[in-house]
């Protein structure tokens, strides 16, 4: 009785050792004709690669193991630039792979991964309706295309697009928790159908938008580790969404409205405000403005800490006065002969503000530009108001007077109206372009976009008046 009380308690015992065995990761790579030092396994995130581990290649073999199990998602095994191959982490993390360098996935067999089994099926059969397509393109070079002959071939072709079609559906329907098949419906496009009696001609591009993202499930993080969720929601602010501030904002609120997965909320509104806030398109600040006062300055991204929440929220509140579309900040400053001149006093088609520094070596080649530029639109009622923010006032008298400025020459040295602030004013120069209203219309431009827009203006202001 004894020995078999000994045995049972070295049976419980040994019982959690038996449970996680499996526990962590263990890849085995076999790769004939493989001539390398080590191999890599790195994942992707988002539009990123990271390594995630290595491994000491002996003889044709290695072996990534962990005692932690992988973020599930899609990975690369790596030897070189022109020597890699993407493989499934799924929830089979202990499996074996047998491949050849000569063609990775042609030779590919698997032991032990049902995701890297499916994966690699898909790949092998579509190489090989690849190459039954290419065989029949090289006979349509040789074929004249009115000939039944051409015509048949042409059936070929898409009697096997229909084969990947049916191929690729079945595999869905029969797998769809399965992380490949989401990365297949995630690729998959919209079949639009035909336009209903009386639709416009933008109604197959407004159905294809609308209907963009319906197979993708923004709520599985395993497709945040594949390239394919953020190369979709790249494609539709890129490719499918005017470029207007406006436009851009409705569709990073829509992207981000179909999360609800912290983990896919938290990375497309970290993605969305460095996008924009690095874009050099004008007017694209205010998609910045507009992410860090919804997501950041309500408390929803949960992730930041006060210091850098602090640091967003003091840019954003320095950008906002003068986001295009908005009424310029009215100030008061002396001009050269000591009197106040009020901004919104001044009336004018169009306002050029111009905020120099007459130290400031590029100040020194962009002045004589903007000086000489000028002169074309005096006779159009256009106004000048050049700025001054720094020296001295006897100085920049003189400089006014070397550079020949026209116009309203300003300046404010001791910022006591505030310029720097309304304006964001942290370098020079600083170029602004204001309608009659003081609407901003354009900002941070060179001289030359400033010719091509006042002259764009004012031809559409002729035109709407009958002129």
């Amino acid at each position: 009785m004894k020995k078999i009380s000994l045995y049972m308690g070295l049976l419980l015992c040994s019982l959690p050792l038996l449970l996680t065995a499996q526990d962590g990761y263990q890849i085995h790579v076999q790769v004939k004709n493989l001539q390398a030092e080590q191999a890599f396994l790195a994942n992707f995130f988002g539009d990123k690669t990271y390594k995630s581990d290595s491994a000491k290649v002996e003889g044709e073999a290695f072996t990534f193991q962990g005692e932690e199990p992988l973020p599930q998602g899609l990975y690369l095994v790596y030897f070189s630039p022109e020597k890699y191959f993407e493989l499934i982490i799924g929830e089979d993390q202990h499996f074996s792979l047998t491949t050849d360098t000569t063609n990775f996935v042609t030779h590919m067999q698997v032991d032990g991964s049902a995701d890297n089994e499916l994966f690699f099926s898909d790949l092998q059969f579509i190489n090989k309706q690849r190459q039954r397509v290419q065989q029949i393109n090289e006979q349509l070079k040789n074929t004249d295309q009115n000939s039944e002959a051409y015509k048949e071939l042409q059936a070929q072709l898409e009697q096997i697009n229909q084969e990947v079609i049916s191929y690729r559906e079945k595999m869905v329907a029969e797998h769809p928790e399965m992380l490949y098949p989401k990365i297949l419906r995630t690729l998959k496009e919209p079949t639009i159908p035909d336009p209903p009696p009386g639709a416009d001609s933008l109604y197959r591009f407004h159905y294809y938008r609308a209907h963009f993202f319906d197979e993708v499930d923004f709520n599985d993080q395993r497709l945040l580790r594949t390239r394919f969720l953020h190369q979709k929601a790249d494609t539709y602010l890129e490719r499918l969404t005017p470029k207007h501030p406006d436009s851009i904002i409705h569709a990073v609120d829509y992207i981000i409205g179909l999360t609800q997965d912290t983990l896919i909320f938290r990375y497309f509104v970290q993605t969305f405000l460095n996008k924009y806030a690095a874009s050099k398109i004008m007017g694209m600040d205010a998609v910045y403005v507009h992410i860090v006062e919804k997501y950041y300055m309500t408390g929803r991204a949960y992730w930041v800490d006060e210091k850098t929440l602090h640091d967003m929220v003091e840019r954003a509140l320095a950008i906002s006065p003068t986001l295009i579309g908005k009424k310029a900040p009215n100030f008061e400053m002396r001009d050269i002969n000591g009197n106040l001149v009020s901004l919104y006093g001044i009336k004018a088609p169009y306002t050029i503000l111009y905020f120099w520094d007459y130290d400031c070596g590029h100040c020194k080649k962009v002045t004589p530009k903007l000086v000489e530029a000028y002169e074309k639109y005096i006779d159009k009622g256009v106004q000048l108001i050049t700025v001054s923010i720094n020296g001295s006032i006897e100085v920049w008298k003189n400089k006014v007077g070397e550079y020949g400025i026209k116009g309203i020459p300003l300046a404010d040295p001791a910022r006591t109206s505030g310029f720097d602030r309304m304006y964001d004013v942290r370098s020079t120069p600083r170029l602004f372009l204001l309608d009659k209203d003081k609407i901003i219309k354009a900002k941070h431009i060179t001289v030359e976009q400033m010719e091509e827009l006042l002259d764009r203006f004012l031809e559409e202001d002729a035109g709407s008046s009958g002129e």
